[in-house]
């Protein structure tokens, strides 16, 4: 176990501890190039940071431990990357906060995964109070999704078949006042009743997979599926929503509440309802000089539902016939 300071820790096997490979607290390591395996709980497991320097993990690999996963919980308070960790996806078992003035960037092809969402005392959830920047490709996505999820990442917690994901498996990520963009990204398989923040503060309504509080983010060329409520919400934010497929969500596909921002061609289909609209939201989705091009149809009871004080737009996209 580390505790404090940024050991070097490469080109070494960790194997067949009662705990976790390596467990670091309050500490920079760098992890590089090693095998875990037999571990009794996570490959690696890190929790907190120091705010003059960040961890480096790359280059490891792992089999048969008890979570096969890089655990983390805690506040980045430095600069840090995720980069693809082939067999290791990253395991958010708790809140994960980005700080301000920090930068989250994951790379392509890399997979985090939340641990099961319990009471306010086991919430799952990133936050974002400073940068995320979630950029794949279209050949290699950046993953959100429920540790259950063996589609990604492979069996994570070991369990074969005897589990399987679904909407509720864990919160949220949260842009709450922070920036940054998310492209070329799988989300699936979150959603709250509850927004919690990290302080512990609860305000007692349904949260989206993506919530986007007083900040506008970049949402483009992604999956946003199987959420419990809606897959994004935005609250007071301004947005960029566009080329995204938003499917099955259990209540909207996009929920905007006193919300600016663009929502342009994005595929909204199979929700409850496509679109919903509060508050004193003015978000553009088509004019007359530029349509919106959004496919919202096979909704269940609404494409778009407008319940604010605001008359909106939305020439230019396609309603099913």
């Amino acid at each position: 176990e580390v505790k404090g300071g940024q050991p070097v820790i490469a080109d070494t096997r960790l194997e067949d501890n009662g705990a976790s490979g390596i467990r670091a607290s309050s500490s920079a390591p760098t992890i590089q190039d090693n095998i875990l395996a037999n571990n009794g709980s996570y490959a690696a497991f890190l929790q907190g940071s120091v705010p003059d320097s960040s961890a480096v993990i790359t280059g490891n690999s792992g089999s048969d431990n008890s979570i096969d996963g890089i655990g983390y919980v805690g506040t980045l308070q430095n600069d840090i990357n995720w980069p693809d960790n082939e067999d290791l996806p990253y395991v958010v078992d708790g809140k994960l906060a980005v700080d301000s003035s920090t930068t989250l960037t994951i790379e392509p092809g890399s997979v985090v995964k939340f641990g099961l969402d319990g009471d306010s005392d086991e919430s799952k959830w990133l936050q974002v109070r400073g940068e995320l920047v979630a950029e794949g490709t279209a050949q290699d996505s950046v993953v959100f999704t429920s540790i259950r999820d063996d589609a990604y990442g492979g069996d994570t917690n070991g369990d074969g078949s005897e589990t399987s994901p679904s909407a509720d498996d864990w919160d949220y990520i949260v842009f709450n006042g922070g920036s940054g963009s998310i492209s070329h990204a799988v989300v699936r398989y979150g959603g709250e009743h509850k927004l919690i923040d990290y302080d512990g503060n609860t305000d007692d309504f349904d949260t989206g997979m993506i919530f986007v509080h007083d900040s506008a983010p970049t949402i483009t060329n992604s999956r946003i599926t199987d959420g419990l409520h809606a897959g994004i919400e935005v609250k007071g934010g301004q947005p960029v929503i566009e080329d995204n497929r938003v499917r099955q969500n259990g209540a909207q596909g996009l929920r905007l509440a006193d919300a600016e921002g663009i929502v342009r061609s994005n595929v909204i289909r199979s929700n409850d309802v496509g679109v919903a609209i509060s508050g004193d939201s003015t978000p553009t989705l088509g004019t007359s000089s530029a349509q919106g091009l959004n496919d919202i149809q096979n909704n269940g009871a609404y494409g778009v539902k407008n319940s604010s004080s605001q008359t909106i737009q939305a020439i230019g996209n396609y309603w099913g016939t």
